[in-house]
């Protein structure tokens, strides 16, 4: 079968719309491909980073397990997973993780693993207010700390564990 190639006419505000069957549209481009809109759910785009880098972290030092950048839409949302690899060296520490969008703490919980074991510790959260612009940037980390009981939280492990950050935008 050969390709179908549909164009709109050239000029400003000309549209190539898809619709569905009940006639909602269900892909509708702009003036260029930056401009087309997809509807809600969709996911736009997708950013992946890993980190591997040995880290200590205590009461008193954060350390960050992963980030990664991504440029949002207006009314986008951002899907962030990823993992946290690391070790515990004492029993009854109480590790914690946050989520931050720039500067700005957007999650916090506690985990809890045994004393002297490797673990990977799955992180997901939707950011349904990223304020993204389609021009700016914007920062996500997954840090990683010991909220009380002292001890020592060793971040990717020996070497043998990798923390890791997804990010994805989704049409809202």
């Amino acid at each position: 079968m050969a390709d179908l190639i549909i164009k709109p006419t050239s000029g400003t505000g000309n549209k190539l719309i898809l619709q569905n069957q009940a006639g909602n549209a269900i892909l509708t481009t702009g003036n260029s491909a930056t401009d087309s809109i997809f509807p809600a759910g969709h996911t736009l785009q997708t950013r992946f980073n890993s980190n591997s880098t040995a880290a200590s972290a205590t009461t008193s030092t954060k350390q960050t397990a992963a980030s990664h950048t991504i440029t949002p839409l207006t009314n986008s949302d951002v899907l962030i997973s990823g993992t946290i690899g690391g070790q515990v060296d004492t029993g009854g520490q109480l590790p914690y993780f946050e989520i931050l969008r720039g500067s700005t703490q957007i999650f916090q919980t506690q985990f809890e693993y045994g004393a002297d074991n490797g673990v990977y510790v799955p992180v997901l959260y939707l950011d349904t207010a990223p304020s993204g612009n389609g021009s700016t940037s914007i920062t996500y980390s997954i840090k990683v700390w010991i909220g009380g009981g002292g001890g020592t939280l060793y971040l990717n492990y020996g070497g043998t564990y990798t923390s890791t950050i997804l990010l994805q935008e989704i049409a809202g």
